[in-house]
């Protein structure tokens, strides 16, 4: 575990906001979610180093998924999800040539894009995933959208729960804005701070976990944004359908860890 300072401020004086044990590694003890005494921003501190992190994240996840039973509802709103880019990507470009989907999982998302014309480009962790991925999906699989720079530019970028995972956002956003096109669209979808369900039920929501390093404010991810050229146009709740509130009240009330419209989709463009 490593201490880190304040990404936005890069302050070290915070206060603990709660404390829980790593269940994924027991050996890494106690993890503690603090908020910047300067700013406000909260963010695991100290967090895990990148070998600890690899003892948190399995490629069986992803196979679990394959096999799931469920893996249509996956799908479904996989297809949700790339209605709604292509919607707005056309506003902006009627005719995009190529996306990338920064953690792409196993590539559902993607396989919908290139049925849509796409050329399509994907990262993930995990040489068994990759090997997975470059398979049965694409070639153009990589590591990190950091291998892509300077050797191609985008018209769509997504990221989906992602955000909140990385070590250095800020270098993400970064590379991110220079990997799109002029008045290119990053897509960003993350949980925030500022959801009428953590200000109600605080640490009994489901994402405040080992997994998560930094948690976001809508006003705090448009502050990050902003630095690298990329302005927020749009911002859309993600899970706030029936089967989600099913799932919330059924949470509730049997006293398990809730979430509900706690994810937001924002759409940022890069100014021309």
């Amino acid at each position: 575990m490593k201490k880190i300072k304040c990404l936005m401020c890069k302050s070290d004086k915070s206060t603990v906001l709660s404390s829980f044990r790593c269940e994924k590694n027991p050996k890494l003890g106690n993890m503690k979610v603090v908020r910047c005494d300067k700013c406000g921003f909260v963010f695991m501190n100290p967090q895990p180093t990148y070998k600890e992190l690899e003892t948190i994240y399995t490629d069986s996840l992803h196979e679990r998924k394959r096999r799931s039973r469920l893996k249509f509802l996956k799908i479904w709103y996989e297809k949700k999800r790339m209605k709604l880019v292509l919607q707005e990507a056309r506003k902006i470009n009627k005719n995009p040539k190529n996306i990338l989907d920064i953690g792409c999982s196993n590539g559902f998302f993607l396989q919908l894009a290139e049925q849509q014309g796409l050329d399509i480009y994907g990262t993930e962790i995990g040489k068994s995933q990759i090997s997975y991925l470059k398979k049965n999906v694409t070639k153009n699989i990589y590591l990190s959208e950091k291998d892509l720079v300077g050797k191609v530019k985008f018209d769509i970028i997504t990221a989906f729960d992602v955000i909140e995972h990385l070590p250095d956002p800020e270098s993400f956003i970064r590379n991110c804005s220079r990997l799109l096109n002029k008045n290119g669209l990053l897509i960003i979808m993350t949980m925030v701070m500022d959801s009428w369900t953590y200000r109600t039920f605080k640490d009994r929501v489901i994402w405040i976990n080992e997994e998560h390093l930094f948690y976001f404010t809508k006003d705090k991810l448009k502050e990050l944004l902003a630095k690298y050229g990329l302005k927020i146009f749009k911002r859309k709740a993600y899970n706030n359908s029936l089967l989600h509130l099913g799932l919330f009240v059924y949470r509730l009330l049997t006293g398990k860890k809730v979430d509900f419209a706690d994810s937001i989709i924002f759409f940022a463009r890069k100014k021309g």
